[in-house]
């Protein structure tokens, strides 16, 4: 049967008649872009949000952090615990795209790395903008951004948008591997001198890659949001910049590489096992047993 927000909630309202418990994980707001049919469909679906938020008897957040500054988890915070995402590291050998990867860092001082979809929320432009002033701090010749992620992203054409405002710089900057399975970044995340992941949009409730760029022994450079800090703020591992300030995102992404990489793995010690699938798949069924 197709999704609807309306199936779901009807079969959430179902299973409180039947008295079974309702658990929800919550990943992320809603953004309410501008546009009549966005917000038709975004209001829509809060309502639903809104009656299981009701129904509910835990909701699963990914960090507190995030739900203290979510219009939607702050009317439930008593209901709210954190869980921080089942994340493992997967070490899936590709000598394919191993040796495209080479060939794009071939003479390159510095690798920076993106991985997500390629879309509106994901602040890529101010990436983009970002590249005179990189280009004054890291040498106009000696870095190279790897964009690792969906070109083609249903409903949107943000690839085709940054392509035709800035052909000239995502041509000599940017190197798209188009989209790599998860097993498989390993093969990325070791590559790369540091991540960037310059989200702009409340659409980012944590940035699952930071972690997993992290157990790659790559440092990050994330927006200063709720959540999205989370990473940063308990590994170490990496600087946070101001939301949507490209001074500070180019000051930021400079400050780390001129560091190295063996700095950031030196501080942040053990603090990414603190980031465990284990613990959190453990805590998940916690709550499942609990009466």
């Amino acid at each position: 049967m197709p999704f609807t927000p309306t199936r779901i909630y009807l079969g959430r309202v179902g299973g409180k008649i039947l008295k079974k418990k309702l658990i929800l994980s919550h990943h992320t707001d809603l953004s309410f872009w501008k546009g009549i049919k966005n917000k038709i469909i975004d209001g829509t679906v809060f309502v639903c949000q809104l009656g299981s938020g009701l129904l509910a008897d835990k909701i699963i957040s990914y960090t507190m952090d995030y739900a203290q500054n979510s219009y939607y988890l702050k009317l439930f915070l008593k209901k709210v615990k954190q869980i921080y995402p089942p994340i493992k590291s997967e070490n899936k050998s590709n000598p394919k795209l191993t040796k495209k990867i080479n060939q794009a860092i071939e003479g390159k001082k510095y690798v920076i790395g993106f991985c997500g979809r390629i879309a509106k929320q994901k602040g890529i432009e101010l990436l983009v903008r970002s590249i005179k002033l990189l280009d004054k701090k890291l040498g106009k010749n000696n870095y190279v951004i790897l964009m690792a992620g969906p070109m083609r992203v249903i409903g949107e054409n943000y690839y085709e948008y940054l392509q035709n405002k800035y052909p000239k710089i995502l041509r000599s900057k940017f190197v798209f591997l188009d989209n790599i399975e998860r097993a498989e970044l390993n093969n990325f995340y070791k590559k790369i001198d540091l991540l960037v992941l310059p989200s702009d949009d409340i659409l980012e409730s944590f940035g699952w890659v930071q972690i997993e760029a992290m157990m790659g022994g790559a440092p990050c450079v994330a927006t200063n949001l709720p959540g999205m800090r989370v990473p940063i703020k308990e590994t170490k591992m990496g600087e946070l910049f101001e939301n949507k300030n490209m001074v500070d995102l180019a000051n930021k992404i400079s400050l780390v590489l001129n560091r190295g990489k063996k700095f950031y793995q030196r501080r942040s010690k053990n603090n990414l096992n603190k980031f465990n699938y284990k613990k959190s798949i453990g805590e998940y069924e916690k709550i499942f047993r609990e009466n």
